[in-house]
């Protein structure tokens, strides 16, 4: 199976305080080694900015450190095609929400988040 990260994922994985940290840590265990798992660069910036300012600079090399382990491919779709998304969209959304969407469906990929207007606007 494929999966794509958002950003909200990850941090409910990684922050024990988030109130989706313990099903985070469920979906997790319950996703197989052998799964393909992305991430675009748009998504990934917004991580470790989101992490710098939760837990400090010291823990992006351990958020960086759990991408890496699972062997995360880290997508570029060049910024262009996600805003000419955003546009299509007509959403209400951001265009890093978009990246994801964008992303989940040019790789066939379901998406790992707890966004709820993401997941929404995605089916």
């Amino acid at each position: 199976m494929k999966y794509i990260f958002d950003s909200s994922f990850l941090i409910s994985l990684y922050l024990e305080d988030d109130i989706n940290h313990d099903n985070a840590i469920n979906i997790f265990l319950w996703l197989n080694e052998d799964d393909n798992f992305y991430i675009n660069e748009l998504i990934l910036i917004e991580l470790i900015t989101v992490i710098t300012y939760k837990k400090w600079f010291s823990k992006v090399k351990e958020i960086k450190s759990i991408i890496n382990e699972l062997n995360t491919i880290i997508i570029n779709s060049w910024y262009l095609e996600y805003i000419n998304y955003f546009e299509y969209l007509e959403k209400k959304i951001s265009v890093a929400d978009c990246s994801v969407i964008y992303d989940s469906i040019k790789y066939n990929c379901m998406i790992l988040s707890y966004d709820k207007q993401l997941l929404k606007i995605s089916k």
